[in-house]
């Protein structure tokens, strides 16, 4: 099933009738909503974004339109587990990050100034749709890339931290230490935090 669907039909929807099924007493609020929901990149989007418009919810909304266009119940119960699943691979990555260690020494920086810096030290991982669905050799694969990517665009120096010495990814209560060229470090193993 696809929001494309919903796009090249809508003009097929009897909306006036979906909006009285759904229970909308304002025929503006519902059309709002529905072109809403027909903008959406995605019926994943559509259900990530949360919506409430004070009559339905974005997976509530979704569900009735579908059926009223059509679809199957079974249909619509594994888009949603589909986006079940989505989000659930999407939160090992809630935390996850990649560390990039200088070995900095604090001399006379000012703290607001290393406060305003601290992001350039971390990779977040958690929006990065590559590593979605992948097995440990592929994730690790995915991660070699991005420490050499970002080792080459910082040329080797991070602003103010210094010379970069190593990356540290924080993955699942786990960190494994890389060096630059995304080669494990053999002293690191696997440290457990």
């Amino acid at each position: 099933m696809n929001i494309q669907y919903f796009k090249q039909n809508a003009s097929k929807l009897c909306r006036s009738e979906l909006s009285e099924q759904l229970g909308y007493h304002s025929h503006r609020k519902f059309t709002k909503t529905f072109h809403q929901f027909i903008q959406s990149a995605s019926i994943h989007a559509w259900l990530e974004q949360g919506h409430y418009d004070f009559v339905s919810n974005a997976k509530g909304f979704f569900i009735a339109v579908a059926r009223f266009a059509g679809f199957s119940d079974s249909e619509i119960k594994e888009q949603l587990n589909d986006f079940d699943r989505l989000q659930r691979e999407k939160a090992k990555f809630k935390d996850a990050f990649i560390f990039v260690n200088t070995h900095f020494k604090r001399r006379n920086e000012p703290l607001f100034a290393l406060g305003h810096y601290e992001t350039t030290r971390r990779i977040k991982l958690h929006d990065n749709q590559r590593l979605l669905f992948k097995n440990r050799v592929e994730l690790l694969a995915e991660l070699a890339g991005i420490i050499v990517k970002h080792y080459k665009e910082n040329q080797g120096i991070l602003p103010v931290w210094g010379k970069i010495h190593d990356y540290r990814i924080h993955l699942n209560n786990e960190v494994m230490i890389f060096d630059p060229e995304a080669r494990a470090c053999p002293q690191s193993k696997h440290v457990h935090c």
